[in-house]
């Protein structure tokens, strides 16, 4: 009897021991069961139409029809347009949590719709990331509408100028919205021209934009700010809104192509039939009306010895030359011939034009 006594409370000494947790696991890793799973009540908001220059805050209704707490990890707005103002970072099992965020219609341009030219509606959003079940983070949509504060012309905008002569550019803005906006001032962006502003009489804007001569050749882009005030935009505070445009400097004399290129598969017909001429041809025109040039000298440099030839025909004296390059000899031995063919003109802005010429020959 004495033995069975000191046996059973060793046996439940034993199973007390087997019955403590194991301290190597964390507790919450032993309680975590189930799944969080995200639904976005309302994916898509529509705001309908705003006003260009206005602030909308969005709230997005979330509930958790999982059976763990949901954890939202952080909210991603799709543009510099949009900023999370707050959501609930967790949300219990079957409860509701929110998303809020701020949409600056001032940080977009207005969409319109290419056939009618009227303002169209856009849509901009946010991503969701949390520990939800399904393997894509949730999205959330505003879908609207901006209603600009003016009538401008049609877009892209662009000013033509000549190394000889300044570029101007004039058009008139009107007021659309009760009561209409109040434009102050203007100004350009990279200060490649300077802008000004008038008022007419009968209401609204006329905004013109000079840019001085010069001999640089290309487009570059510039911006008009505008600075507008309406009793609806930030409590009628000074806002700048922008309009894109182009700045063309234009070359007194077009020029038809950069670069003429001998494929290898003309070379070799040109091998089979060396009767026919294998040439390209660059042209050297104007379109000024009130402006002629001469094309002075076509020298090909750089060129194998008696691979080419050039020949130099006018066109149109003054107005439009071309530039013939002829193959005169298939160069065995060296697959690929590069020169550059050199046109000199009398033009005071800019003298030289250079062509690239390159041909492929049979292996």
């Amino acid at each position: 009897m004495l033995a069975v006594g000191i046996l059973l409370p060793l046996l439940a000494l034993t199973a007390a021991a087997q019955q403590v947790p194991d301290a190597s696991q964390p507790p919450a890793a032993l309680a975590t069961t189930g799944t969080a799973r995200l639904e976005v009540l309302e994916p898509t908001i529509d705001l309908g139409d705003l006003l260009w220059g206005t602030f909308r805050i969005v709230e997005f209704s979330l509930t958790n029809r999982g059976d763990a707490p949901l954890k939202i990890e952080k909210v991603i707005p799709g543009c510099g347009c949009m900023t999370v103002v707050d959501f609930d970072a967790e949300i219990a099992p079957q409860a509701r949590g929110s998303v809020r965020v701020r949409l600056e219609t001032r940080r977009l341009q207005v969409t319109r719709d290419p056939r009618t030219g009227e303002p169209a509606a856009t849509t901009k959003g946010c991503i969701i990331k949390s520990n939800h079940a399904e393997p894509a983070p949730a999205k959330i949509t505003t879908r609207f509408t901006i209603q600009p504060l003016f009538t401008l012309p049609p877009l892209p905008l662009e000013v033509k100028v000549l190394p000889d002569k300044p570029g101007t550019m004039s058009f008139d803005i009107t007021p659309v919205t009760t009561p209409p906006a109040d434009l102050l001032r203007v100004e350009t962006v990279h200060n490649i021209g300077k802008a000004s502003l008038a008022k007419l009489a009968g209401g609204g804007y006329r905004l013109t934009l000079d840019v001085p001569p010069t001999s640089k050749v290309g487009v570059s882009p510039e911006n008009i700010r505008m600075f507008v005030q309406h009793p609806d935009i930030q409590d009628g505070a000074e806002v700048a809104c922008e309009i894109a445009l182009g700045i063309v400097f234009v070359d007194r004399i077009q020029q038809s192509a950069p670069s003429l290129s001998f494929r290898r598969k003309e070379t070799t017909a040109h091998l089979a039939a060396p009767e026919t001429p294998l040439r390209k041809t660059v042209t050297l025109w104007t379109e000024q009306p009130d402006y002629e040039f001469k094309l002075v000298s076509a020298a090909l440099e750089r060129a194998p010895a008696g691979a080419f030839s050039v020949e130099v025909e006018e066109v149109e004296p003054g107005r439009r030359y071309s530039v013939h390059v002829t193959v005169l000899e298939v160069q065995k031995g060296a697959p690929v011939s590069r020169g550059v063919l050199v046109l000199t003109t009398d033009d005071k802005y800019r003298a030289v034009r250079k062509v690239t010429v390159i041909a492929q020959f049979p292996k």
